[in-house]
């Protein structure tokens, strides 16, 4: 299909025909025209439809007669609402205009001004050729939107500047959001031009998600939106765009700072501290936020001639305002939420906020308490494949003269790896072009004399160790680095410029640079000139993290420290979480052996230092410890205290059932399976029911569930009864075996550690600890993966329990709305009276099929479509199976919802890709029906 789409008036035919003419003769052959009289209804608009994957352009001309048709106006919304680029060619020259046409002249104009070619001849005789100032804009225009199909979004449409941009590789750092960095980015025009689709129909459709732009580290997505997107969308009328800014240590600040630097490009002069105390004053005095916002902003988009232009907001690695603890994150999370809110109906999108993220950190992101009420749309962006390095590599040298050596591109391909590909060849880049560019010609034997790509990353850290400059003749590393700088260099990545995520992985810190002595800094000096590392302002941090995954020292400094930083990371994130939430005693999750482990970081002076830089993490640390004295004071009062007023006797019983919660809490954490472990080949429909068997020792422990018939669902007389819960009509389950528990994170990391689970290898646990709880931020897609590990593991044929399964499984017998009888109770399982987080599993009674947490804790996803009744489900304990069903059932409740919640009856619904920190699993295994009990004696593995 055609690159790009020409709106013509039929009555202006002649006119378009030229038009036509001239875009072939300019190489724009790839263009749809409809030269019909009468227009077929809507065949263009179909046309459009169909093309969604390869038109980039809208061009519009627009005469009277052009605006005088519903037709032709019509096209124009249909592309609008596609999120196409708009180009509209002015030929109304002196035409008298109705209200009608002035209206669309006006709503035409404020997505574009575009080109007026009256002044190259139209609409009585083209010849743009004769008016290059017309002609020369509009050909630009065209190649940046992509308009030529076999360049894409050309980056040649945006000119070299060897003043901003010295050289055209970045090295590990990612490229910027100006015209000189989109020169020389290429590579990625599909991506581009996607993202450029979704984020014009956003805006056409009012659309109030922040589009998040989502990629693994390495996977270019910063660059993408910096160098791919904003450039381009800064030449469309309809965009006033901000200049892209990084969270950082004040999140606040750099928004301001990127206000600033937009109002400079302007023409105006305003003080970043200016725009972040006003903004800070405004959310203070709880102002309205969209207005102090546009007070600011307004006035830079009128002049600039754009005051109805939708303000693009660009944040680069967003994952950083989930993890920053300061109020200045806060105030942005909440400007972004008023820039965000809905407007009146017809009025324009004032406002939208795109942002890069890395992959593994969305979670974090969503469950971010700040950012409560925010909804997102990702678009994942993959690692550039192989076969684009030759137009990534040889262009942007060309553009500055120098070539590249054919079999030099063909070398890089072959060596390159599968992880970190993209900085790592950036980075080898930069160091051939900051040592052979003046030759005019990168060799292969100039990449063979620096050592190629294997441990360059390597050389270079182990350079900056030493002191060695970059541009001093680069001879071989001699002699081992001494101790003593071993030691000042781990002193400075472990904890200063390094933390771990949730998954485990070693993941950039953004570090004050006042905070190191000097020492630190000299060495911070030494690796700013190898480019390992980002200084600006007071803040500093490595440049990527490709460092950490590529230097040998690091790895062996992160080992023994691996510990200690994921107890940081504990009290960072449960510290910040307490503190949003209004520091409640019923947040803090550090006590016993985790409190130990807490405290211990206090004797390592690094870690004591961090920790001192955190004035939230001291006072979580300090209220967790007063808790635990509180805890231990009770005990000892208990007796004296129940001879007190019943109010005290009442506090001192709920203390107590705290207490003994918290203990069989810690006898859950501390709980070893004992259930044998069958033979393989064993047929486990052999067992008695009840009885409790294993597969593998990492593999969950299953129960055998004796089958029978129960009445599914609920009668409308049923206290909190809804609808999908009915008609109440008896099911028939067969044998089989259910998880004793929910799958644990101990569980899940096995089977990530085993090769599988590679969906989601380390699920965030909100800083509550891992171990026996519940796997949360799991999605039914998730769950399926770990499904085929574990059978494939044991040869057994595993799978989610249906919903029939799952129901019959809990009632256990019962008939009542709950199995534990009429209601349910804080000691019976964890709600939301409870300690709003999720508990080791077994942490409360099992039921009377000896099943635990069936309900409360975490919601179970089963493997069941979800409908709205039972009136066409099955009967004989099968899930309800739909082609292409996206939404899945969910069951039980779990610690954040009220006890109606855990009814036995209860369903919910959530799209198969949803995780959150409420949401978990449990396997089932279907066995064949037995005649006589045998006891479960098989041979242990």
């Amino acid at each position: 299909m055609p690159s790009i789409f020409l709106s013509h008036s039929s009555r202006n035919d002649a006119l378009a025909t030229s038009l036509e003419s001239w875009f072939r003769s300019n190489g724009f052959d790839d263009l749809f025209v409809d030269h019909d009289t009468i227009r077929a209804g809507d065949k263009w608009v179909e046309a459009l439809r169909r093309a969604k994957g390869s038109c980039r352009v809208v061009v519009c001309l627009v005469t009277a007669e052009w605006l005088a048709s519903d037709e032709c106006y019509g096209e124009f919304m249909a592309g609008w609402y596609a999120g196409r680029r708009i180009i509209p060619l002015m030929a109304v020259g002196d035409a008298t205009l109705d209200e009608k046409q002035r209206a669309r002249l006006q709503r035409v104009l404020g997505e574009d001004q575009g080109a007026d070619i009256a002044k190259a001849g139209a609409p009585a005789a083209l010849n743009l050729d004769a008016a290059p100032a017309i002609s020369e804009p509009l050909k630009a225009g065209l190649r940046a939107a992509g308009a030529l199909a076999k360049v894409g979004l050309d980056p040649y449409a945006f000119e070299v500047d060897r003043d901003a941009l010295a050289e055209p590789f970045p090295g590990l750092r990612s490229f910027g959001d100006t015209d000189a960095d989109a020169a020389i980015f290429f590579g990625r025009s599909g991506e581009i031009a996607r993202c450029l689709e979704d984020l014009r129909e956003m805006r056409a459709t009012g659309d109030r998600r922040v589009y998040v732009i989502l990629g693994a580290s390495g996977s270019g997505k910063s660059s993408l939106m910096k160098a791919g997107l904003l450039p381009r969308l800064r030449r469309e009328h309809a965009w006033f765009v901000l200049r892209s800014m990084r969270p950082g240590i004040d999140p606040l600040y750099n928004f301001a700072d990127a206000i600033s630097r937009t109002a400079h490009m302007v023409g105006l002069d305003l003080a970043p501290g200016v725009i972040r105390d006003a903004l800070r004053a405004a959310w203070a005095g709880k102002s309205d936020l969209r207005a102090a916002l546009d007070a600011i902003i307004v006035p830079m988009k009128v002049k600039a001639d754009r005051a109805n232009a939708t303000v693009l907001i660009a944040i680069d690695q967003g994952e950083e305002l989930a993890r920053a603890d300061s109020e200045h994150a806060d105030i942005l999370a909440d400007y972004l939420k008023a820039a965000l809110a809905e407007v009146k109906e017809g009025e324009p999108t004032p406002y939208a906020v795109t942002s890069s993220v890395r992959s593994d950190c969305l979670p974090d992101l969503e469950a971010a308490k700040r950012f409560e009420g925010l909804m997102m749309r990702p678009q994942t962006i993959r690692m550039l494949p192989v076969y684009s390095f030759d137009t990534a590599i040889e262009q942007p040298a060309e553009r500055y003269g120098v070539e590249i050596e054919p079999s030099l591109v063909e070398a890089l391909m072959e060596d390159v790896g599968d992880e970190d590909t993209l900085p790592i060849l950036a980075f080898t880049l930069q160091r051939l072009w900051s040592q052979y560019e003046k030759e005019r010609r990168i060799r292969k034997e100039n990449y063979e004399s620096i050592g190629k790509i294997s441990g360059l990353i390597e050389d270079a850290a182990e350079r900056a160790l030493r002191g060695i400059d970059p541009l001093a003749p680069q001879e071989p590393i001699e002699g081992k680095l001494s101790d003593t700088r071993d030691k000042q260099a781990a002193r400075l990545f472990l904890p200063g410029l390094a933390q771990v995520s949730e998954r485990g992985a070693a993941i950039r810190r953004v570090a004050r640079m006042s905070s190191f002595d000097d020492d630190a800094k000299q060495l911070i000096g030494a690796f700013d000139k190898w480019r390992l590392v980002v200084t600006s302002g007071d803040g500093v941090e490595v440049s990527h993290e490709a460092m950490f995954r590529e230097w040998p020292r690091f790895k062996a400094w992160l080992a023994p420290e691996k510990a200690r930083l994921e107890a940081l990371r504990g009290i960072e994130s449960a510290s910040a979480s307490w503190d949003a939430k209004g520091r409640k005693s019923d947040d803090l999750t550090h006590r016993g052996k985790r409190l130990k482990e807490a405290i211990a970081l206090d004797k390592v002076a690094d870690y004591k230092a961090q920790l001192d830089r955190s004035p939230e993490a001291r006072a979580y640390l300090a209220a967790c410890r007063a808790a635990q004295r509180r805890r231990v004071i009770i005990v000892c009062v208990t007796t004296l205290a129940a001879l007190c007023s019943p109010i005290a006797a009442i506090r001192v019983a709920n203390a107590i059932a705290d207490m003994q919660r918290e203990r069989a809490a810690e006898a859950a954490e501390n709980y070893k399976p004992g259930s044998p472990i069958l033979a393989a080949g064993t047929d486990a429909s052999t067992l008695a029911d009840g009885a409790v068997f294993r597969d593998c020792g990492d593999c969950p422990e299953m129960v055998v569930v004796p089958g029978g018939t129960f009445s599914m669902g609920s009668q409308e007389n049923e206290d909190f009864h809804e609808k999908d819960e009915a008609p109440q009509h008896s099911v028939t389950v067969p044998r089989f075996a259910a998880g004793k528990f929910d799958v644990t994170f101990n569980d899940w990391d096995a089977c990530a550690k085993d090769g599988g689970c590679l969906s989601n290898p380390k699920p965030d646990d909100k800083g509550w600890g891992r171990g026996r709880r519940p796997v949360i931020f799991i999605s039914w897609s998730d769950a399926q993966d770990y499904v085929k590990w574990l059978s494939a593991r044991t040869g057994r044929a595993y799978r989610l329990p249906s919903e029939s399964e799952w129901e019959y499984a809990t009632r256990a017998n019962t008939t009542t709305p709950y199995w534990t009888g009429s209601s349910i109770g804080a000691s019976q399982a964890n709600f939301d009276t409870g300690p709003q987080r999720t508990y080791p599993v077994g942490s409360y009674a099992p039921n009377p099929f000896a099943l635990y947490d069936m309900v409360g804790n975490a919601w179970q996803w089963l493997q069941d479509c979800y409908v709205d009744d039972y009136s066409k489900t099955p009967t004989d304990g099968s899930p309800m199976e739909i082609t292409g069903c996206l939404e899945r059932v969910v069951r039980g409740g779990s610690w954040i919802d009220l006890p109606r919640y855990l009814r036995s009856a209860v369903r919910y619904k959530l799209l198969f890709s949803v995780t959150g920190d409420s949401m978990s699993f449990r396997m089932a295994t279907t066995l064949r029906p037995r005649s006589s009990p045998v006891a479960p004696n098989s041979p242990q593995k």
